[in-house]
């Protein structure tokens, strides 16, 4: 890779949505000389493909998780019925054995 080309990935790495005539713009090269610089890229697995980064909020509703909780029997109603009531308890069972309760948030 020469310098064109490190140019070239280092904005594809901040927006791999820029047009062409963008990337060749902040390049000062021709557009034809950007388009032949990725399509080589390409063709040497040097650039494998093009992803998407979520923000926070889109990843949120994609992450579950299996909790394990230990409590005191005696409270195990009121606990419950408060986790059951949490927006991020999705399922809240009792167990036995080690833990008392198996909550998926």
């Amino acid at each position: 890779m020469d310098e064109l080309d490190k140019a070239l990935v280092a904005l594809l790495m901040a927006d791999a949505r820029q047009p062409l005539a963008t990337l060749a713009r902040k390049l000062k090269v021709a557009r034809t000389t950007v388009q032949s610089r990725l399509e080589r890229l390409e063709a040497s697995g040097t650039i494998v493909g093009y992803t998407l980064k979520l923000g926070a909020e889109a990843v949120r509703p994609l992450i579950r998780a299996s909790v394990l909780v230990s409590i005191e029997p005696r409270n195990q109603a009121a606990i419950l019925t408060r986790l059951r009531a949490l927006p991020e308890v999705e399922r809240a069972f009792t167990t036995s054995g080690r833990f008392d309760l198996l909550l998926q948030v």
